[in-house]
């Protein structure tokens, strides 16, 4: 991906190379690392791992002491991470709980990413106004083009998370991490009011497709009945957001938990429904929507009405 794609700037290639060219060499690439790795000793496996992720810790954003966002305007590094960590998402997929002794190491430097990525905001600026002003420090600005592909890493990383979560349900090794799950949440609580998402106007799909599935494989893996009320209470404060997207996407993360594990929320009703009370009577109808869509959800499973209860 260091090859800027469509112009002749390798030492190596006298042709253009397209996006979807780049997607074929990595997903060849993909397969035969994969391949490989089923053949490795566990002892092989982990350094396998380690030197993958000490290789991609070298131009992390978080590593710029005064100004981290500033290395998310290097498209050579988003390039990178794109392949990183989708690399590291095709991993996890295939060998499954074999991977999960690695993800608190991989996720804690991950979610660093997440964060930082919150706080970007787009400018319409062009290229040759963007290198002037990355002499001035821009602070948390970033072009559209390298937007998108922030954007993409989140994505990866958040479907990676999900991943590790779904696998981590065996023997609860995430869940023991210290304070690993409040990190997780805290993580996932600023990708609700992205700034990144937000501004490239697709907040409402990476809410629905990527963020509120995390969010729910998080809440099934809680055993604690406290830990899921805080993680709900979280969540239910967001509906509250000036911001419609914002309180679209609380309501549709509260929806995947209540679908993944509908009977532990139950006993959480008392406090969701003043808030859903709210959506229903909510400016736009999106929020309207999906917050009738959760209601008639809850109703399902619970084999009766609860429009009684909301006043």
């Amino acid at each position: 991906r260091n090859v800027s794609v469509g112009r002749k700037e390798s030492l190596f290639l006298d042709f253009e190379v397209s996006e979807d060219e780049i997607r074929m060499v990595e997903e060849s690439h993909k397969n035969s690392i994969i391949r490989i790795l089923f053949k490795l000793k566990e002892k092989h496996l982990k350094i396998f791992i380690s030197k993958l992720l000490s290789h991609s810790k070298k131009n992390e954003i978080y590593e710029t002491e005064k100004e981290p966002s500033q290395n998310l305007f290097n498209t050579n590094h988003l390039n990178r991470c794109i392949s990183f960590y989708f690399l590291l998402e095709k991993i996890v997929e295939n060998l499954k709980n074999i991977a999960a002794p690695y993800a608190a190491q991989i996720l804690l430097e991950a979610m660093k990413i997440l964060k930082a990525s919150a706080q970007l905001k787009i400018t319409g600026q062009s290229n040759e106004t963007k290198k002037r002003k990355l002499n001035k420090k821009t602070g948390n600005e970033i072009d559209c083009e390298n937007g998108e592909k922030t954007l993409k890493v989140c994505t990866s990383i958040l479907n990676l998370l999900a991943l590790f979560l779904k696998f981590d349900s065996d023997d609860g090794r995430l869940m023991k991490s210290g304070e690993f799950p409040g990190e997780i949440f805290a993580t996932l609580s600023s990708q609700f009011e992205s700034k990144l998402s937000l501004s490239l106007k697709s907040h409402s799909e990476f809410m629905r497709s990527v963020v509120a599935p995390c969010v729910a494989k998080l809440a099934k893996l809680l055993n604690d009945s406290n830990q899921l009320k805080v993680l709900v209470s979280g969540v239910l404060m967001k509906m509250r957001d000036l911001n419609w997207e914002v309180r679209f996407g609380a309501v549709v993360a509260l929806e995947a938990c209540f679908k993944e594990v509908s009977f532990e929320m139950v006993p959480l009703l008392p406090e969701c429904l003043p808030y859903f009370s709210e959506g229903l009577e909510d400016e736009n109808q999106r929020v309207q929507e999906v917050t009738k869509n959760l209601i008639g959800y809850i109703e399902d499973v619970l084999g009766e009405s609860v429009e009684e209860y909301l006043t």
